[in-house]
């Protein structure tokens, strides 16, 4: 070591700093407030209802499109025959009964 060189201070730590609420405010009631685990517990069921129902809409819109996709399949297949048994009718010359 040198002679100039200072021994190395321990700094230590200050108490966090506490701010007394103003003389005119008026006092918290802690018995009003609910505890904060319930607190935790009713803003964690809000959530997973609002999740289920962004589920439940995700789901109703794709079986809507699901069945809107169907239908339009059905009514396509359904011309498609209507036109297929016309042209078989034509080419055997037969007229439907």
């Amino acid at each position: 070591m040198s002679a100039n060189a200072e021994p190395k201070k321990t700094e230590t730590p200050s108490p966090p700093a506490t701010v007394p609420p103003p003389a005119d405010a008026p006092p918290i009631d802690v018995a009003a407030r609910p505890p904060l685990l319930l607190r935790a517990r009713v803003a964690t069921g809000k959530a997973v209802v609002t999740l289920f129902a962004r589920a439940r809409a995700a789901q109703e819109t794709a079986v809507k499109k699901s069945i809107d996709w169907i239908a339009a399949a059905d009514t396509s297949l359904a011309k498609s025959l209507v036109a297929g048994e016309k042209l078989l009718l034509a080419k055997l010359r037969l007229t439907p009964e």
